[in-house]
Formats: structure tokens, sequence, C-alpha cells
């Protein structure tokens, strides 16, 4: 069972609103890769730009399985948070796991930073900076 909870800090409050901001890009960026996987003519944005229009199958797959493990960022970002409640994962494991996070999107950060696609590089390179900066904030002050 899925339970939203407040948080009764303001601290806590500024770090729920970094985790709902995140998981809110996060499902963007997902819906974003699976209309790709869908075969949405957008593959010149996503994956280096090194493909036009619709992706080839590999791709394709790739894209959705990319999907899944936005959300499932997402979902641990809001638990790390105390912002969901799941009985399936724990809040301090929740955060390890967001501190890990950190690096894996400072990396794909770098990544879409030199990226052959315009679009891929200033959209895509602004989003996942954000996105690593608030993943830091939850990773050092979730409660």
């Amino acid at each position: 069972m899925v339970v939203p909870t407040a948080m009764s800090s303001d601290a806590g409050r500024d770090v729920s609103g970094a985790a709902v901001t995140a998981a809110a890009l996060l499902t963007g960026i997902a819906g974003y890769q699976l209309a790709v996987a869908a075969g949405a003519p957008l593959g010149e944005h996503v994956w280096g730009g090194r493909y036009d229009a619709v992706l080839p199958p590999k791709m394709r797959a790739a894209s959705g399985a990319s999907a899944v493990v936005l959300l499932g960022v997402a979902v641990v970002a809001l638990v790390a948070t105390g912002t969901l409640r799941l009985p399936f994962l724990e809040r301090r494991v929740a955060r390890r796991v967001t501190a890990v996070l950190v690096a894996y999107f400072a990396l794909n950060t770098a990544g879409n930073l030199t990226s052959e696609s315009m679009v891929e590089k200033v959209v895509m390179g602004s989003v996942t900076t954000m996105l690593t900066v608030f993943l830091v904030r939850i990773a050092r002050t979730a409660p």
C-alpha cells in the first residue's frame, strides 16, 4: 500500500519538495523515453544523438528499459524523503541508493553535455544537472 506522508520540519518540507520536483522531472523524461521506444521520430535527441528519427529495435528496447529505471529513481527519491512509503523499501535503504544515484546522474550529465545532439546537450544536460543537485540535497538532508 502506498501512503503519502507529511514532513513536520521546514528542512523536511524543503527536501520533500526536491524529491517531488525530481520525481516530476524523472517522470517527464521517462515519458519521452517511452515515446521514443514506441517509435516516435525523436531518436536524434537521445542516446548521444547517434540515430536519426525512429530508433532501431535494440535502442527502442533500451529506451523502454531506461523509462522503467527513471521511474524507479523517482520512487526511490520519494521514499528517501519520506514523501512516499512503500512496505518493500525502507527509507534508509532509499537514502543510500540515492547517494549512489548522485554519481550515476553526474556521469549521465557529462554524457549529455558531450552529446552530438544540441537538444540532448542543452535540454537534457540542464535537466540532469538539476536532477543531480536535487539528488545530492536528498541524499544529504533526508531525515
